[in-house]
Formats: structure tokens, sequence, C-alpha cells
């Protein structure tokens, strides 16, 4: 399976009378991602990056950028290899770390 639009992904089985024979049991195209949809998703990544004070929720995200829920998360799949929350926690445990490094209190941290 690819992870690019445009190409074409496939479900692969192994064949139990054949071993090691594997078959491609279907096709389907991969979502189209515009450049606008792909534009939207890099602006929610940058709100990611701003106040990190702030609690971000999925539907301010989504809001924000313009993309439904299931779009947002689809794309941001495609797009991170991610989910939203999964890259938002990583960006916190980053700046989290490079705040320790710099012997910054917790409490000047949050």
């Amino acid at each position: 399976m690819h992870g690019r639009h445009g190409e074409v992904a496939g479900l692969v089985s192994l064949d139990a009378g054949k071993a090691g024979a594997a078959q491609v049991l279907c096709q389907f195209p991969l979502p189209r991602w515009s450049k606008a949809d792909i534009a939207k998703l890099e602006r929610a990544y940058a709100l990611m990056q701003e106040p990190m004070a702030q609690d971000l929720t999925l539907d301010y995200l989504c809001a924000q950028v313009g993309l439904s829920l299931f779009k947002f998360k689809q794309g941001w799949h495609y797009r991170h290899n991610d989910s939203p929350q999964g890259t938002l926690l990583a960006l916190r445990m980053q700046l989290a770390k490079l705040l320790l490094e710099n012997a910054c209190q917790v409490a000047q941290a949050s």
C-alpha cells in the first residue's frame, strides 16, 4: 500500500494452498488531497504549535481550518502518519522536554 494520493492501494492475503503466494483481493484509489486541503492541515499544525496553554479540541481545529472532522482525521493521518491527538501530545512533550532542559520550573512550563 502506498501513502501518496492518486496511487492505488491493495488488500493482500496469503493463499493457504500456495505457501508464499500473495493474491490481491481488491484495489481502490486513495483519496486525492488538494493543495488547499493540505494547506488547511498545515495551518492546523501551526495552530498546535502556538499557545500551548490553550486546550485544543478537534472540533476547534476543524472549525479554524474549515474541514469536517472526518476529512481532518483522514487527511491528518495521510499527511503526518499519526492521529491529531498523537501529534499534539508529541509537540507538547517536546516543549516540556525543552523547558526542563533549560531549567524551567514545572509551574512556569504550564
